[in-house]
């Protein structure tokens, strides 16, 4: 799965779960500035993310995460690992 293939996965779990305009979401998204995520949110997200990539995200690296472009280089670096 390339890039554009997670940010397009990451896009659609914001839609889906968050009701988020997909249209207003780039790389450059800031999760608590732009989305007005707050803990419980982020939690969620991260959450949904294991659910859809099939894997478990460590917390401690997730409170790291705070733009898209975070999350999708997350996604796609535990993707390479667990080939």
């Amino acid at each position: 799965m390339n890039k554009d293939e997670i940010f397009q996965q990451v896009v659609a779990i914001l839609e889906e779960v968050f009701e988020k305009d997909p249209q207003s979401i780039t790389m450059e998204t800031d999760l608590i500035e732009d989305l007005e995520f707050d803990s419980l949110d982020a939690f969620d997200f991260i959450t949904e993310i294991g659910d859809r990539f099939k894997f478990e995200v460590d917390l401690e690296k997730s409170k790291e995460i705070q733009k898209v472009e975070t999350v999708v280089q997350m996604i796609e670096r535990t993707l390479n690992e667990n080939q």
